[in-house]
């Protein structure tokens, strides 16, 4: 079993180009060890979009977080800039960017926010595996991603963090 998942974190760091992989037993696991690691204080605000399944925001009250809801695209799916924008505040400590079915549309945009503000991208690439945007890959815009196994064909379970930060 050692050496499969050690291949899978081989073939994972290659195809990204990250330098750090750490498989988790689900996505929303990986997300959980990601925010632990920030160290979330009670009131720090992490941005995710209003159009998600539960178990987001979930991971998030969990790590000591407090989910602020930002409406998405009407097109994309995915968070709008200007929203995010409007809702970021001194206790902003992260953004999670879902790549919703796959569309990495606007993550650029959000990156660059992000980066300009120094808060904390996370992208959720559960749909998004491979994906590109402006030539660039999904999962390597922001300081984090989290990736399901069970989203696209490979269905074998399990999840994975993917980051050239390191993992505590």
């Amino acid at each position: 079993m050692k050496y499969f998942q050690q291949k899978l974190k081989t073939e994972l760091k290659q195809i990204t180009g990250l330098r750090n992989v750490v498989l988790t037993s689900s996505c929303r696991n990986a997300l959980y060890l990601v925010l632990a690691n920030l160290k979330l204080q009670p009131g720090d605000e992490v941005i995710i979009q209003s159009f998600i399944c539960g178990s987001l925001p979930l991971a998030i009250e969990k790590a000591g977080g407090k989910v602020v809801f930002v409406e998405v695209n009407k097109e994309t799916f995915n968070l709008d800039p200007r929203d995010i924008e409007q809702k970021i505040t001194s206790r902003t400590k992260a953004v999670i960017f879902v790549h919703t079915y796959g569309n990495p549309t606007g993550i650029a945009e959000v990156a660059l926010l992000c980066n300009h503000k120094k808060i904390v991208l996370i992208e959720d690439i559960a749909h998004a595996f491979g994906a590109r945007y402006n030539h660039q890959l999904a999962g390597t815009f922001g300081d984090y991603a989290v990736y399901s196994f069970t989203k696209q064909m490979i269905n074998i379970g399990g999840g994975a963090l993917l980051t050239n930060h390191s993992i505590e």
